[in-house]
């Protein structure tokens, strides 16, 4: 019996749970998740390395498939009835633990804002809604890449599919699951940055146009106006003129970077990295590390590094490979950094752009924050239990600071 298959049996078993609690309805749920995430994880990442072109359609296929088997989950009403009865037994709720308890809330919102809390009818026209919705997504993607048609839809179309789910706007539903969880939040936010960043947006504004009204005047143009299409070339061209880095590559060469990377790491966070002798790798260029806690007694987990192009390879990721959870024993964590830098040649070193340099710098981020992560439950493993408008805020200070 497949993954899926197993899955769904217990899905409709659960349906029929009279009488509900975190024991026999959520407990087994997140018992199968931890005994299958760690093969998903493995289907999921052969796609961007193998070297197979089979096995890379394949792994996008066992994908595709495993995200609309989550799709048809969160669909099911007669789970969502099980789940909310959890979620309304304020003394069941009142007697998990913190990550429990929010597991709980996370399913519960889930399901709803997919519409397993609607009636039948509602239901169906919520069904209708999305299908039209996603015609126009398709149809949209397709005008972007051919450029010479355009689709024609309303914000009432958007804010039809929220006022059927509960909400009062689509900005309303757009924003829940995220930090900001209300569009007056948000406007708060704009409006403090807007106050803060007015002048000093102005100014460079001013020198991105005397770039343009330059460039214009060298090739006998008239200026027209500064567009929102001019303002990343004339961004990149203001950071070269004042702060060019193009000179800098020489002192980045890969395994510098990587080993002082690796040392920064280790003392910012307590650890010991170990690279392992001969493992067993998917290819001859990636190379496999332990992690240990600083007195080299505590294991943590391991990870695996594959920086060198290969026709089929991914761009520079990280790549969850097994969650690290505390069950009845620790499961260890098991991640890999994957780039596509140009292999080295003989006596040619691989020199790294400063941009690069940043990018590996941030990513190496969050192999530790996928190593160091401790929960109970695989599924908040890692960035996994972040609000998604904060899933790239740490990563993001390891980088800048």
């Amino acid at each position: 019996m497949t993954m899926i298959s197993k899955e769904r049996l217990l899905l409709d078993e659960i349906a029929t749970i009279e009488t509900p609690t975190f024991k026999t309805a959520i407990a087994p749920i997140v018992d199968i998740y931890n005994s299958h995430e760690p093969e998903y994880s493995i289907n999921r990442f052969l796609q961007h390395v193998s070297t197979e072109k089979e096995v890379r359609d394949a792994s996008t296929e066992s994908e595709t498939l495993e995200e609309s088997f989550k799709a048809e989950t969160l669909l099911r009403r007669d789970v969502y009835k099980t789940i909310r009865a959890v979620y309304d037994n304020e003394e069941e709720m009142d007697g998990l633990s913190d990550e429990n308890k929010r597991l709980v809330q996370q399913m519960e919102l889930e399901y709803r804002r997919k519409g397993a809390a609607l009636s039948e009818d509602e239901f169906n026209e919520l069904t209708k809604l999305n299908l039209k919705l996603e015609e126009l997504e398709v149809s949209f993607q397709r005008n972007i890449d051919s450029r010479d048609e355009k689709t024609m839809f309303t914000r009432g179309e958007l804010e039809e599919k929220a006022k059927l789910l509960g909400y009062e706007t689509h900005a309303e539903y757009a924003l829940e699951p995220h930090m900001a969880k209300t569009p007056q939040a948000a406007y708060d936010m704009l409006a403090e940055l807007r106050k803060n960043l007015t002048e000093l947006g102005s100014k460079e504004l001013e020198q991105l146009e005397q770039l343009k009204r330059s460039d214009m005047h060298a090739v006998g143009k008239i200026y027209e106006g500064f567009f929102e299409w001019d303002r990343s070339f004339y961004a990149n061209k203001l950071s070269n003129q004042n702060f060019s880095t193009s000179n800098l590559r020489c002192y980045f060469s890969l395994p510098q970077v990587i080993r002082n990377m690796f040392e920064l790491y280790q003392t910012l966070f307590g650890v010991t990295i170990v690279e392992m002798e001969n493992p067993r790798v998917w290819h001859e260029d990636v190379e496999m590390y332990e992690l240990w806690e600083a007195d080299k007694e505590t294991f943590v987990g391991h990870f695996y590094t594959d920086f060198f192009h290969r026709p089929g390879k991914s761009r520079i990721s990280v790549h969850n490979i097994r969650s690290g959870y505390n069950d009845e024993t620790r499961q260890y964590p098991v991640c890999a950094i994957v780039a596509c830098f140009a292999k080295p040649e003989p006596n040619t070193p691989v020199l790294l752009h400063h941009t690069e340099v940043e990018m590996l710098m941030g990513e190496l981020g969050r192999v530790f924050q996928n190593m160091l992560c401790k929960t109970k439950l695989a599924k908040f493993h890692g960035c996994k239990a972040l609000e998604q408008d904060f899933v790239e805020t740490p990563i993001q200070i390891l980088k800048d600071f």
